[in-house]
């Protein structure tokens, strides 16, 4: 038994199948924790021992217990935000029948003029028509307010009064790296506006979150993540940091995050002296403590995502045309100034890359970097991953140090949405995660919104979706390997794998207490793995049924 000296555990685990996850993959009947940290981990009636008369104790019942899990990368403040009831919700929305239900009830409560605004949490794949509101389907619903849906952070769906709004006519030119939609047959806006046609014209026309607003996003998303069994996250979104730091000067953060800086294109969006608006950012990586950290410059991206990826080769579909290739959010130039001031300060980069000419060109781009200023032990990463790596492209990853961070949970219900743009081939391809791993590259594991993490490893291990079709079983990995990706590997994301990641004496008492063995269950049955508690900072944060 693995023991720590000092005083009597507050809190013991015992009789239960501890996955330590360490370099051995050990495992134990019991734990103890002490203040906010394992004191010893062994056999039950060991560390039974340790027990003082104000130890509680707690019988496992053969219950599997794994590390807190680390989301490396989700945009959770925003996905907390549609959570509020301010947005018009679709969790319950099959068609775009529904959808518009929805949308006419919350109009009907807005007083006329002011926006109505959409939620951007449901599925792709469950809609029965595989695509969403055009503008003239919401003008029937809600023809006296603007409104707009913002899905996933890269496509927007709008209605006349919001084109009105946003000033975008049949003769606006689309900003670099953004797309207007129009229809085929007679050249009419249809509402829909892509990647930075939505973060230029019509983001900074709408209303802007209150502070409330962001407080409350916060407090639903950590109830969501504590339920998931999550207790680490990367957020992608540098604005919510003045928000997170008054709720950890007040009432405390239950969950551990780092905030990434930028978190959108804009900010470097119409800038003249990239250099200086990098130094401007002030925050450096690492700042901060286990439960609040300044994080990466990210996601910042270099491409678009579904439907826009920046490809080598045109798309299969024909919605863009027969030569669309996807859209590049930011030109070589400018990543290269912004890679390069961000070595000069000394942050940690995360860029996102969907598309493989992508993929090659941020590689371009941090190699640049490395010629001047070594990258590999500041742990850059590289967001997506691209579709169909080569083995050179794997090569100068490993090389680099990159990390790649994937989020296959992304696909559980979109990847016939993504078939549409893509093809077969490259949707079974995304997320090649045994290539990069087999390559010697790590990756982390995530869920980009938010997702149960249990979805998202019966889907490393599997590559099934919502369906049970197999997209690229090829590039499935083992179970072993997908558990680290959630919970080590995305400590060493965020330099933190020497004080969390693993179950050991001496780390950050952050566990799970999961329904079944995700290392021993049949494939089918990972994803049905119920969380029972979540333990932060030695602290019991969540439990199934409790208040």
């Amino acid at each position: 038994m693995t023991t720590q000296s000092g005083d009597a555990p507050d809190l013991i685990y015992y009789n239960g199948n501890v996955i330590t996850v360490d370099s051995q993959f050990r495992r134990a009947e019991a734990l103890a924790i002490q203040g906010n940290k394992f004191a010893a981990v062994g056999r039950s009636e060991e560390v039974r021992r340790l027990a003082g008369p104000k130890s509680r104790q707690i019988d496992l019942k053969g219950k599997t217990v794994i590390p807190g899990i680390i989301d490396a990368h989700v945009h959770a403040a925003h996905g907390g935000m549609y959570l509020l009831p301010k947005f018009v919700q679709f969790d319950d929305s099959r068609s775009i029948d529904d959808m518009l239900t929805a949308i006419a009830a919350k109009a009907e409560a807005t007083p006329l003029g002011e926006w109505v605004l959409g939620s951007a949490h449901f599925d792709y794949d469950l809609i029965k028509e595989k695509r969403f509101p055009n503008r003239w389907e919401l003008d029937r619903v809600v023809p006296n307010h603007p409104f707009f849906l913002r899905i996933r952070g890269h496509l927007g769906v709008t209605n006349s009064k919001g084109l009105e709004a946003f000033r975008i006519t049949e003769e606006t030119l689309p900003p670099s790296g953004g797309y207007i939609f129009k229809d085929p047959d007679t050249g009419k806006l249809n509402g829909w506006l892509l990647d930075n046609a939505v973060y230029h014209l019509v983001l900074p026309q709408l209303p802007r979150a209150t502070a409330d607003d962001w407080l409350n996003a916060i407090k639903a998303m950590n109830r969501r993540l504590l339920r998931e069994g999550i207790t680490s996250i990367v957020n992608q979104s540098g604005e919510v940091l003045r928000f997170l730091k008054e709720l950890r000067g007040t009432e405390g953060l239950p969950v551990r995050w780092q905030a990434n800086l930028v978190g959108s294109s804009n900010y470097f969006h119409q800038v003249t002296d990239i250099a200086k608006a990098v130094r401007d950012l002030g925050a450096i990586t690492g700042e901060g403590d286990a439960w609040l950290r300044v994080g990466s410059i990210g996601e910042l991206h270099s491409d678009g995502l579904i439907e826009a990826p920046w490809m080598h080769e045109p798309y299969a579909g024909d919605k863009f045309g027969p030569n669309w290739k996807g859209l590049l959010r930011h030109d070589r130039e400018t990543l290269l100034a912004i890679c390069h001031g961000a070595a000069d300060v000394g942050y940690q980069m995360e860029v996102h890359a969907s598309g493989d000419a992508a993929m090659e060109l941020v590689l371009d781009v941090y190699e640049s970097v490395n010629q001047r200023i070594p990258i590999r032990d500041r742990r850059w990463l590289i967001t997506h991953g691209g579709i169909f790596p080569t083995p050179r492209s794997v090569e100068r990853a490993r090389n680099l140090g990159v990390i790649v961070s994937t989020q296959q949970p992304v696909l559980w219900t979109q990847s016939h949405y993504y078939k549409q743009f893509w093809g077969e081939k490259r949707v079974a391809n995304l997320f090649a995660n045994r290539t990069w791993l087999e390559g010697g590259v790590r990756i982390n594991g995530s869920t980009d919104v938010g997702m149960s993490p249990m979805i998202g490893m019966y889907m490393y291990v599997t590559r099934k979706n919502f369906f049970g079709e197999a997209l690229g079983p090829e590039q499935a990995i083992s179970r072993e390997a997908a558990l680290k990706a959630y919970t080590i590997d995305g400590a060493y994301s965020t330099f933190e794998e020497k004080i969390k990641g693993t179950i050991e004496v001496g780390k950050l008492a952050d566990l799970v207490v999961l329904s079944d063995d995700p290392l021993a269950v049949p494939d089918e049955k990972i994803k049905e793995i119920q969380v029972l508690a979540t333990v932060v900072d030695g602290k019991i944060a969540y439990e199934k049924g409790g208040a």
